[in-house]
């Protein structure tokens, strides 16, 4: 990596002013931003919790030999990939 060391004239930015420059980068933006942070949150509780679905799902019909638990586990299922989906797009 030659020629990639640091240069006496190169400026030194504390954290604090580099968080300011980004949030004032990011100000007009801002509704986005929110947005896009909320979607990111509630597809990660949606992808996550698709497993926990599943494994108290087939635990249920384990424990008590139901079957028509069935249905509403496959819509459950169902309704939290489209929500991941869409969140996603």
């Amino acid at each position: 990596m030659r020629g990639l060391d640091a240069e006496a004239y190169d400026r030194q930015y504390s954290d604090k002013q580099l968080v300011k420059r980004i949030i004032d980068y990011f100000k007009p933006f801002r509704r986005k931003v929110i947005v896009i942070i909320i979607a990111t949150f509630l597809m990660a509780g949606a992808s996550s919790a698709l497993p926990l679905i599943i494994a108290q799902g087939v635990s249920i019909m384990a424990d008590t030999g139901d079957t028509t638990f069935v249905p509403l586990l496959i819509t459950t299922v169902f309704i939290a990939g489209i929500s991941v989906w869409g969140l996603n797009w």
